[in-house]
């Protein structure tokens, strides 16, 4: 599993992901987008104290599986 790492797929295979839960780890963000396909890296924006903002980002090795998690 990789997370944070700010990896980038092919276009069409970057999602950009709003309205996530306060409390949402990397983790739990990869977990919930890898039955999908092969995923290279995702990321949830954190403020300072650690609680999540909000938004997050997953990267797919292809345009298909990101479209797939759509």
């Amino acid at each position: 599993m990789e997370t944070s790492t700010r990896k980038l797929g092919p276009p069409g295979s970057n999602l950009f992901l709003f309205h996530l839960p306060n409390n949402m780890k990397d983790s739990e963000l990869y977990n919930l987008f890898k039955p999908f396909g092969t995923i290279l890296s995702t990321r949830v924006m954190t403020e300072k104290n650690g609680k999540s903002k909000g938004i997050g980002f997953v990267s797919f090795d292809n345009p298909q599986s990101a479209q797939t998690a759509i």
